[in-house]
Order: C-alpha cells, then structure tokens, then sequence
C-alpha cells in the first residue's frame, strides 16, 4: 500500500517454489557430509594399517623366530615407539644368534673332545645321551706299550717340554694304531693302551696288535734319535674276551676290564727295554712265519713268548 494509490498487486507462489532453495541447501549438506564420512573412513583405515602394519611385521617376526628362524629382523619404521620396538627385537634376535652359536661351538668343541679321547663308536654313543654303553667284546687283543725312560726324562724338563714331548709319543700311537685297525683305550702315565676288535671285528686282530707293537718301538725310537734322548718301549699282548664301556656316572670314564686287560698288562711289565712279549694265545694267533720264542715265564696260566722280527708280512697287514 502506498499513500495516494488506491490499488494493490497480489502476486502468488507455489510453496514449492519457496522451499526450493531451502531444499537444495538440504542436499548439498547432505552431499558434502557425506563425502565428508568417506573421506574420514578412508583416513582412518590408512592411518590404521600405518598404525598396524608394524604391529603385524614385529608379530610376524615374532612367530618365525620361535619358529626357529634367528634371521628374522624387523625394519625400523612408523613412529619413534615402533622404532624402539624394532630396535629392541633385532638386538634380542642378534643376542640369540650369537648364543646359538656359541652353543654349536660348544657342542663341536665337545664332539672334537670326545673324538680325540674316545674311539668312534663311542664317542657317537655319548654325544647322543647314551652313558651306559657296556658290551663285551669276545675277540680282541690288547697291546700295553711302556714308554721307557719317559719318567725321568719328563722329569729334568719344564712343563712346557715334558708336555711337548709326550704329545708328540702319543701322537705317533695313535697315527700308527689307526693305520693297524686299533683303538687308543687310555694312556696312564707311561703307559698306553690299544686295542683291536672293539669298534669292528678283524680276524687277525693279533697279528694287527703285533705289527702295531713293533712299527710303534720304531716310531719311539725314532723320535728319541731326533730329540736327542734314549727313548723306547716295551710291549705286552694278550688276545682274549674284555668287557668295553663307560663307567663313572656324570664323570665318564671309558675302559675295558677282564682277564686280558691284566694279562697284557702283567706282560708289559715282564718286557725288558724294546721287547714285544705276547701271551700263548696270542702267539696261537699269529702266522707261521713270524717268529718267537718261547720264555721261561707265565703269566695267568699263560706262556709268554718274544717276538723275533721286525715286521709282519704285508699279506697279513693293513688290508687284512
């Protein structure tokens, strides 16, 4: 209405048309809150598997290494939290590592030990738990060699040498009764101990001990003439039954008992300095062709008899 007019206009609308602002106003907040949502959900789920993912890497490491696998490593990454995560595991899997081997150090060390000390069979038996190996062995011959004259000389030397000179005697035992299909048994003192037929069976487990007996009087002396000093052996052997095993518990000790043992030993003692005495079942064992002499003693019931030459025949050696 306006003053000096008389008329009015009147103008209508469909309510529709009014609200149509209102309406697209309504859909593009829906729109936009929508996208919104999408977008916030697929932040979130990249933001978990970022906060996840390390997670899962650390466990996944976690199980290979009780699995058995010490290679496994973790990669420092995500936040510094993760960061120390890892840190601490690969120091933890490296600690491992090292432990192991110093255990299949430890347990080569000891397997080495065992081999130098005990015979093959043996040694196997105990690195695989077994400490209660007894057998008796029904033919075998057992060689008992003196080492003449290693008392008193070990006696006038240092540390240093006597240990020397009686590591390399052994070693000279041992190579040559390797070579002849003996075992080493023990050494005690001045006296070392070998036997054939313990690990494997030979037939001329005698005439091996035998050969063995004078190749080792040769290697002594040799030895002697190279440092200098008057060394030499004296040799008992007896062929018989001997009981083998372990004795000792905790603290094993491998030996052989029986009536062999102390007739060889016994003879041993009986040899004077570089002779090779063996008992009448052992000269029984041996060829026609090596010689002996039978002694004016016994020993157990048994005759003794010297061995007269230097060597056996190689028909009756090593490939026997």
């Amino acid at each position: 209405y306006l003053e000096g007019l008389d008329w009015v206009i009147i103008a209508e609308q469909e309510r529709g048309e009014v609200n149509a602002p209102v309406d697209d106003f309504r859909t593009e907040v829906l729109v936009l809150a929508a996208a919104l949502v999408v977008a916030l959900t697929f932040l979130g789920v990249l933001w978990a598997n970022a906060f996840i993912g390390p997670v899962r890497t650390i466990s996944s490491a976690m199980q290979r290494l009780r699995g058995g696998d010490l290679s496994a490593q973790v990669p420092a990454r995500g936040a510094r939290e993760f960061h120390q995560l890892a840190n601490g595991f690969n120091v933890m899997a490296a600690d491992l590592r090292r432990r192991e081997e110093q255990v299949r150090a430890a347990a080569d060390e000891k397997r080495d030990l065992l081999q130098s000390l005990l015979p093959s069979n043996v040694a196997n038996a105990v690195g695989a738990g077994d400490r209660t190996l007894l057998d008796t062995v029904p033919h075998a011959s057992l060689a008992v060699i003196v080492l003449d004259g290693l008392t008193d000389l070990v006696r006038d030397r240092s540390v240093e040498q006597s240990r020397e000179i009686v590591n390399d005697l052994v070693d000279e035992l041992d190579q040559l009764a390797t070579i002849n299909g003996l075992e080493r048994v023990k050494v005690v003192g001045d006296t070392y101990y070998a036997a054939c037929g313990l690990s494997a069976a030979h037939l001329d487990h005698a005439p091996r001990a035998v050969r063995f007996a004078l190749e080792a009087r040769d290697g002594v002396r040799a030895i002697g003439e190279e440092l200098g000093l008057p060394l030499g052996i004296s040799a008992g052997i007896h062929s018989g039954s001997v009981t083998v095993g372990l004795t000792g518990g905790s603290r094993l000790v491998y030996d052989l008992w029986g009536e062999t043992v102390t007739a060889a030993h016994r003879i041993s003692r009986l040899a004077g300095a570089g002779a090779v005495l063996v008992s009448g079942d052992t000269q029984e064992r041996l060829p026609e062709h090596l010689s002996t002499a039978r002694l004016d003693q016994s020993v157990a019931g048994q005759t003794v008899w010297s061995v007269e030459v230097a060597h056996v025949v190689e028909a009756e050696g090593h490939g026997a």
